[in-house]
């Protein structure tokens, strides 16, 4: 996962400039608490970015996203990792292709996410969950700790055809069979 908005022009631009600013009146004996102000700017730039849809309102590639929305299908997936931070998105791996992967991770931070799967699929999901919230298509509830959902037609014995591992943290992830 990448966090573009720590590597941009605008974020180093200001604080290259409340850090010279902050040297300026120290000169002065004006003593300005300099973390709290780049935190402070931090925020309001998020802020107005997600009030006028600015570049950090995004989807970050095709398997993560951040304070938005993604919908993906199991062919469109370029990665085994699907991650949602303040937002929302959509798994539906009933048509992913089982001899190119087996094996997906999804994680959810702050946001609500959807995992599909097919009821034909033999699927093993592990879910861990923390000050979240994970619904099973068994009708199990998981807010703390780790849980291993199996397909129906699935036998202890029988190696799973798909493994998801999905993440909860300060969000909910339901998944569902259709």
């Amino acid at each position: 996962m990448r966090v573009g908005f720590l590597f941009s022009e605008i974020f180093w631009g200001l604080l290259l400039i409340v850090l010279g600013v902050s040297a300026v009146l120290r000169s002065f004996n004006i003593n300005i608490p300099f973390f709290r102000v780049v935190l402070a700017f931090v925020l309001i730039y998020l802020g107005i970015s997600m009030l006028l849809g600015g570049p950090f309102v995004r989807t970050v590639d095709d398997s993560t996203v951040i304070f938005g929305e993604l919908r993906r299908s199991g062919s469109e997936l370029t990665e085994n990792e699907f991650t949602v931070i303040f937002g929302s998105g959509e798994l539906d791996l009933r048509d992913l292709d089982l001899e190119q992967t087996d094996f997906i991770e999804m994680n959810i931070v702050f946001g609500s996410g959807k995992l599909i799967i097919g009821r034909e699929q033999l699927a093993e999901v592990r879910v861990s969950s923390a000050f979240g919230n994970a619904l099973l298509p068994d009708r199990t509830s998981i807010t703390f700790g780790d849980y291993t959902y199996l397909s129906p037609d699935l036998d202890r014995g029988d190696r799973p055809s798909l493994l998801v591992e999905g993440s909860v943290v300060f969000g909910r992830l339901e998944v569902e069979e259709r």
